[in-house]
């Protein structure tokens, strides 16, 4: 790895653009680029001796690839087992056409990697500003829409060039119903729903109720369930009068993040 500052670039260590070579070709002038928040920064043109000397590099034939990757680790991407979210991302410059990227990701501790089809071509533009200076380029976009079932790692590889690493993070989908929604008091009502990953069966799952009382309101766990194979769970709840509030409620484990339903109502009036 490149170090995190070199050629006194501002912000955390990009790229590095090579905007002119010479006829072995060996570097003659390149532009090292620096990210701080949103903001680009370029350190002034390097020579090729320059960056051999910042990089510990044995020549100045040398070639850069960048790929990155979004969304990143820390955009904090979380989705709900079952969504898809689209992993994208770029490199430059282009690949020839016949060439694949490849998706590599975490799962039971073992890499495993995916051949994704790379998209058009595309030219780009690099400005310069701090050094006043421009040169242009072609670069190649690549996406893959990923439904992974637990939090997965993720990074893009082409050749020895590879992205940072992103994580996303996966919560269980959870479902609640009552059946009867309308009850009258002492009458069972079955509060249930599914659960999915499946490798969630044989775990616990809590019934909570809604407390009103005092300036905050609070979960109160009324009891738990086994989760069946198929996914399914359900309580049985002595009917009180008065209106009720309830949700299910898992939490975090197996790689996966804690998760709650949305919330069931149930109204129950006097007995008959």
């Amino acid at each position: 790895m490149p170090p995190s500052n070199p050629a006194g670039v501002r912000g955390t260590f990009r790229t590095i653009y090579v905007t002119r070579r010479g006829v072995s070709p060996r570097v003659v002038r390149a532009y090292v680029i620096g990210v701080d928040g949103a903001v680009q920064h370029a350190a002034s043109a390097a020579s090729g001796w320059t960056l051999r000397g910042k990089l510990g590099l044995r020549d100045t034939w040398l070639s850069v690839r960048t790929m990155s990757i979004a969304p990143a680790s820390a955009d904090n991407a979380r989705i709900t087992c079952g969504e898809r979210v689209v992993l994208s991302g770029r490199t430059y410059p282009t690949i020839g056409t016949d060439k694949r990227v490849k998706l590599f990701y975490l799962r039971d501790g073992v890499w495993k990697s995916l051949i994704v089809a790379k998209a058009t071509t595309a030219w780009r533009t690099f400005t310069i500003s701090d050094g006043g200076a421009s040169t242009t380029g072609r670069y190649v976009t690549y996406s893959f829409r990923a439904a992974p079932p637990c939090t997965t790692t993720y990074y893009f590889a082409f050749g020895t060039a590879y992205s940072p690493r992103t994580t996303i993070k996966v919560r269980p989908a959870v479902s609640l119903a009552a059946e009867p929604p309308a009850a009258t008091a002492g009458q069972p009502v079955v509060l249930g729903g599914a659960v999915l990953p499946l490798s969630k069966a044989g775990s616990q799952i809590t019934l909570q109720e809604l407390v009103v009382a005092g300036p905050t309101p609070t979960w109160l766990d009324l009891g738990e369930a086994t989760i069946a194979d198929d996914g399914s769970y359900a309580f049985e709840w002595p009917a009180v009068e008065g209106t009720h509030t309830f949700r299910a409620s898992l939490p975090a484990g197996d790689q996966l993040l804690a998760a709650t339903s949305t919330a069931v109502t149930v109204t129950v009036g006097p007995a008959p």
